[in-house]
């Protein structure tokens, strides 16, 4: 790049192509990987050069580290580039006029720093969240040993239980699942009148595993995916909440295709009263396709026929075979009358 004269109009167009293909490269999901592979390209450039554009991509490299205040900057910085970019810099967009293209800029530059404002808030109130999970937990009879760094995603934690000592947790949570403020009857989760439970999902582990559990975790990742969606749901959760991804999308590191929150498998889950616990249960494609035709409540009693708890990077597929599949399709059968 810095052999190429600072006159040749698609200089920084090649320098926005350089970012794009090293970032290509990167594993997929490594938020600092992709971030290196944007500053590798980004910081040999002369202070002279760096434009609005460079800034934004400073900004987003920064996003992925999760330095939201730093993006900020960034974003800010290239705001006030944006009156120095020319019709070169636009050339892609020869039916655009420059001035649409630098109003566009703007409002997208405005809606990252908004989006980083937003991951700052939520940022700043994950000390609370981590206190009061570690409270609502040892009164149910759990001990933390530690939390797992997730940046602004949902609270992960590892914990064992006094009952079960040859199984841990790894549970999630977030300020949403700690209100007790949402609408529903309190006697239907058999709590005290006017006394909501917060909600805890969970992963079961052996207890030997625990030490070892980091954020790379597959089993991790997948609750940070349930805490991620129950943010974005204005309800309490209930049991048989199921996420099922389309085409080839899989939980990280498996063959699983999503997942149902049911009742806890153990004797301590069972037995709390002081937490609404749940258990999350990763479902293999052909598990999901059973469950739509016979419901969830027949795929869990195949579900206990197989050594599916605590939870593994494989097990077996409780409807691998074909002897639960209709020998008609299901949207080929009619009724013998006719309603």
């Amino acid at each position: 790049i810095e052999r190429i004269p600072e006159e040749w109009p698609n200089r920084r167009k090649l320098l926005r192509l350089v970012v794009a293909a090293s970032i290509a490269k990167c594993p997929k999901g490594e938020a600092s990987a992709i971030a290196g592979a944007t500053m590798a390209v980004l910081e040999p450039i002369p202070k002279k050069e760096r434009d609005a554009q460079w800034y934004m991509a400073l900004g987003h490299a920064q996003m992925q580290l999760q330095q939201y205040d730093k993006a900020i900057s960034a974003y800010e910085n290239a705001k006030k580039k944006i009156s120095k970019l020319g019709k070169f810099d636009f050339s892609i967009f020869a039916n655009r006029s420059v001035a649409e293209m630098k109003a566009q800029l703007r409002e997208t530059i405005d809606s990252n720093i908004e989006v980083a404002k937003q991951h700052l808030t939520v940022k700043d109130k994950i000390p609370a969240v981590q206190a009061r999970l570690k409270t609502i937990l040892e009164a149910a009879g759990f001990k933390i040993i530690r939390f797992i760094n997730n940046g602004d995603g949902p609270v992960i934690a590892v914990c064992t239980h006094e009952v079960d000592g040859h199984i841990a947790r790894i549970v999630v949570a977030d300020e949403k699942t700690l209100m007790t403020d949402m609408p529903m009857p309190a006697v239907e989760l058999g709590a005290p009148m006017g006394m909501l439970l917060q909600q805890v999902c969970s992963i079961a582990i052996p207890t030997d595993e625990a030490p070892f559990i980091n954020r790379n975790d597959w089993r991790v990742q997948t609750l940070d995916i349930v805490g991620r969606k129950i943010r974005a749901v204005d309800q309490r959760l209930n049991i048989g909440f199921s996420i099922q991804f389309t085409e080839d999308l899989r939980l990280p590191f498996t063959e699983y295709t999503g997942f149902v929150i049911i009742e806890p498998w153990d004797a301590a889950g069972t037995d709390i009263k002081t937490v609404e616990l749940f258990e999350v249960v990763p479902l293999y494609k052909e598990e999901f396709e059973y469950a739509c035709l016979y419901t969830f409540e027949l795929l869990f009693n195949r579900l206990q026929q197989t050594d599916f708890w605590p939870m593994k990077t494989t097990r077996e597929n409780s409807c691998l075979s074909s002897d639960w599949r209709p020998l008609i399709p299901k949207d080929q059968i009619r009724p013998l009358v006719k309603p």
